[in-house]
């Protein structure tokens, strides 16, 4: 609109450098809005071709990793988890993504592990239950219900929480 308005040229010029530095991060919060609205082709579509200059933005691999494990690409969704963790080997919430992947692949030994590591960094109730459900499916009754317990007992009001404890009751 400013330019539109006859700015002078130099001005002209750094406004349409700034612009063009700002593009890949309107194209990265288009991307990510289409993901968390369930429109993951096109979200992809906008975030794949950022990850050639920028390979090393986690929260970009974050969202493409998070679109393929919404569209059921399981494999591709691990690479880009995995990739993050080698950036930032403490990034919580991609190694409950990963142990999610892992849970819907069955390996819920893997999914353990990577919940467990989660959970050791940051106890939160989100990351216990997932913790509780993969020992649940995996037949480990007393660890499930450690697991769940304490998260109900961080956050007795959370719905997750709630759910996971009924699901638990089922099979005391």
């Amino acid at each position: 609109e400013a330019i539109k308005l006859g700015l002078p040229e130099d001005l002209t010029a750094d406004i349409q450098d700034i612009i063009g530095k700002m593009d890949f991060k309107v194209q990265y919060e288009e991307g990510y809005s289409l993901v968390f609205q369930g429109r993951n082709e096109e979200g992809l579509e906008k975030l794949l071709p950022l990850e050639g200059e920028h390979s090393d933005w986690w929260n970009l691999l974050f969202m493409i990793g998070l679109a393929y494990k919404n569209m059921g690409e399981i494999e591709d969704a691990k690479k880009y988890f995995e990739r993050i963790l080698i950036l930032k080997p403490h990034q919580v919430d991609t190694m409950v993504e990963l142990g999610l992947c892992e849970a819907a692949s069955y390996n819920l030994d893997k999914a353990i592990e990577h919940f467990s590591t989660a959970a050791k960094i940051k106890e939160d109730p989100e990351v216990l239950c997932n913790l509780g459900m993969a020992y649940l499916n995996n037949g480990e009754l007393d660890e499930a219900i450690y697991y769940i317990e304490r998260a109900y007992e961080l956050d007795s009001e959370d719905e997750i929480t709630i759910a996971c404890l009924r699901e638990l009751d089922k099979y005391r």
